[in-house]
């Protein structure tokens, strides 16, 4: 089991602070890695069209527009904001593709 994952907060898919599952604005289940990654990358072809960078991270993508900022309780200022995608097994563990 597999699962495919968009986030969206102030912090990039990869930090998974606490509470980095509240961030969590899509998820879809599959049963294979091959429908996850099919998954991922339509979901990568259109943020990459829509967002104005993207990085790379241990099998995980952040996108960000620049000047897109929401307010960061933690930092009490605006901060960057973060779309993500990852795909993650059934214990939770990151998966690289």
């Amino acid at each position: 089991m597999y699962y495919v994952l968009e986030t969206k907060g102030p912090d990039e898919p990869w930090w998974m602070f606490d509470g980095w599952t509240e961030m969590i604005t899509s998820f879809k289940q599959v049963d294979t890695l091959e429908e996850a990654l099919a998954i991922y990358r339509q979901r990568f072809r259109v943020l990459a069209r829509t967002s104005d960078h993207y990085r790379e991270k241990n099998g995980m993508v952040a996108f960000w527009n620049d000047g897109e900022q929401a307010y960061c309780e933690d930092c009490s200022d605006d901060a960057q904001l973060y779309y993500g995608l990852l795909i993650t097994d059934v214990n939770g563990e990151s998966v690289q593709n």
